[in-house]
């Protein structure tokens, strides 16, 4: 989504947006809760079980990540990235706890992507096809999930991914909330970043920016700002994030006020603004 142009009467620095939403009672869902699922809640991830009962003998040093599903994220499932061979550059295997038992030695949960150098550009040389996860306990099915690395060229550790929310609502991560980049997966179990992929419960929106530093508004200068919705997860650049067409802006009242500092680094706040089109 797209925030109208600015126009800044001084050099700001954009470090986060506050919004608000307030929806008309017509709205269509984004998806319907089936009859095993209940409402959505907000997780505390400090208190989420991080012990893998079982792990592969790697080829180089894993990075992990835990995907969390259910409206209490109680189905847990590691995944954790290896390489081929331990002279690759880039990570082409990773490792789905398919069934969330813990057991990533079990056949099936093993998959490999090969490198295409002609995709490295658009940040998608390896692509790993996991496709249909089946939440276990549930008869939620989601589809499609592709796993991205060698997202920027000599950095392996940017990864992404991409899925259908119950074959259906598309989702892609992780991102941060004011920052470029995509997420570093942990080398240690204990600070992996964990993803919980919904469309329901709390969402959280970000900056959708490409430089690093993040946005400046300069004096006399206009500027476009890109906003993304998702679900908030745990980690630095840990956000899923919602299709754009996620909310109807002509359903959907979202207010926006830009808070940034300026040269002297005291806060700065913009005008609350309702967002009207998307990208």
């Amino acid at each position: 989504m797209r925030f109208p142009t600015l126009l800044a009467s001084s050099i700001v620095t954009v470090l986060f947006a506050a919004f608000a939403v307030s929806t008309v009672p017509e709205e269509r869902p984004p998806s319907k809760l089936i009859g095993d699922e209940g409402p959505y809640l907000e997780v505390d991830f400090s208190t989420i079980d991080r012990r893998i009962a079982r792990e592969p003998d790697y080829v180089s040093t894993p990075r992990y990540a835990m995907f969390v599903f259910g409206p209490k994220a109680e189905a847990r499932m590691w995944a954790v990235l290896d390489r081929s061979d331990a002279a690759l550059p880039y990570y082409d295997v990773l490792y789905f706890d398919l069934d969330g038992d813990g057991d990533l030695t079990d056949p099936g949960e093993r998959f490999h992507g090969a490198y295409r150098e002609h995709l490295e550009a658009s940040g998608a040389a390896i692509t790993i096809r996991v496709d249909s996860i089946r939440v276990p306990g549930t008869t939620l099915v989601h589809t499609d999930l592709r796993v991205h690395t060698a997202r920027r060229k000599g950095d392996p550790s940017a990864i992404s991914f991409r899925m259908r929310w119950r074959g259906r609502e598309p989702l892609s991560g992780g991102r941060g909330l004011a920052r470029a980049g995509w997420t570093t997966w942990s080398h240690d179990v204990a600070t992996a970043p964990i993803f919980r992929p919904t469309p329901h419960g709390t969402l959280s929106f970000g900056l959708f920016v490409s430089d690093p530093e993040g946005v400046t508004l300069r004096s006399g200068f206009t500027e476009d700002v890109d906003i993304m919705i998702g679900s908030p997860g745990s980690g630095v650049n840990a956000l899923t994030v919602l299709h754009e067409d996620f909310l109807d802006l002509e359903k959907d009242a979202l207010t926006v006020t830009l808070i940034g500092e300026d040269e002297n680094g005291d806060e700065v706040r913009g005008e609350r603004t309702r967002l009207k089109r998307h990208c």
